[in-house]
């Protein structure tokens, strides 16, 4: 049987109105050219949708990229923030210290 047929598409070709007669797998031109048309719509479209596809994820990576870059200079500048708060911390508890001892040095005398 013609696959067109099979698909319910209602072509005019003389097989199908000859019933049993013709061999059930034979095809006629008009039947393979209609089956051939159909694969080329059919994968044309999924081949539209592939590249849809391809090109959305394709934007997505590159914004991940961006927001990446971003964030690790955001994460540097903490970084050095936090570097320069604790050598500012620091400096000021050894200048506790070191008041703290010279208050201890005159209590003691």
């Amino acid at each position: 049987m013609c696959l067109a047929y099979k698909k319910g598409v209602n072509i005019a070709c003389s097989h199908h109105s000859l019933g049993s007669m013709v061999p059930k797998n034979l095809k006629c031109w008009q039947c393979i050219e209609f089956s051939a048309s159909h694969q080329v719509e059919q994968l044309t479209t999924e081949l539209a949708a592939e590249r849809s596809n391809t090109q959305k994820l394709e934007n997505a990576r590159m914004v991940m990229e961006r927001q990446n870059k971003e964030l690790k200079a955001k994460l540097a500048e903490l970084e050095d923030q936090m570097k320069t708060r604790s050598k500012a911390t620091i400096a000021s508890l050894e200048s506790k210290i070191t008041n703290l001892e010279e208050q201890l040095e005159v209590e003691a005398r």
